[in-house]
């Protein structure tokens, strides 16, 4: 039985109002089409403040704060619904909070089966948090676009003049054509845009080899 799938909105994800419009949120078209799919999503949304998201004008204050976060929302879920394993799908840099959850906290509430990122930076400072989850979750599939700009910002200040799209960490990393340039950091998360045809329902369900073909 695939474990429940904890939702992680990127940056900004969380201005007011937020209600089932934000593909985070629990009845969300998302959440809904998961349903459809046989993946249930957790009915208690997970809410962090990144405003200066791993700028060069803040680090890592932001994401540490996040990592913490994390860290009582899993908490939560074990004391709430006594869930000890679940997914994640984690939307730009609401990665970084999963990485430095894995980094920062020995002792952890909630294991992670499978990780999916979604237009994620590929961040160099980074690497060691990475490393980390790579050590814990199960199974990582990483969606990003080759014309993604948003994806490509995330990286400033990280020290590095890399311009990597994928992680080396995960298991497989898709790339999504097609996507408008100007919306396609938003539209990794569209389920009839991407994760219908490109099958990412199957792998969150434990089908390792699923096509990802369109």
């Amino acid at each position: 039985m695939t474990p429940p799938l904890a939702l992680f909105g990127g940056t900004w994800a969380y201005k007011a109002p937020f209600d089932e419009r934000e593909w985070h949120h629990p009845r969300s078209t998302f959440a809904q089409e998961a349903a459809r799919h046989g993946i249930a999503v957790v009915d208690e949304h997970f809410i962090w403040s990144g405003d200066l998201g791993g700028t060069y004008l803040s680090g890592h204050q932001p994401w540490q704060v996040g990592a913490v976060a994390t860290y009582y929302y899993f908490g939560l879920l074990r004391w709430r619904f006594t869930l000890d394993t679940v997914c994640v799908a984690a939307h730009s840099h609401a990665a970084q909070l999963i990485f430095l959850y894995h980094q920062l906290f020995a002792n952890r509430p909630v294991r992670i089966d499978t990780l999916v990122t979604i237009g994620s930076p590929v961040r160099e400072d980074l690497r060691e948090a990475r490393k980390a989850t790579r050590q814990n979750v199960q199974k990582w599939i990483h969606l990003y676009s080759p014309v993604d700009s948003v994806q490509a910002d995330g990286q400033l200040g990280d020290h590095s003049l890399s311009l990597a799209r994928t992680f080396d960490e995960a298991d497989l990393n898709v790339e999504i054509d097609g996507l408008n340039p100007q919306s396609a950091h938003s539209d990794l998360r569209e389920p009839y845009l991407v994760w219908n045809p490109r099958h990412i329902w199957d792998f969150l369900r434990g089908d390792v080899n699923a096509t990802t073909g369109s």
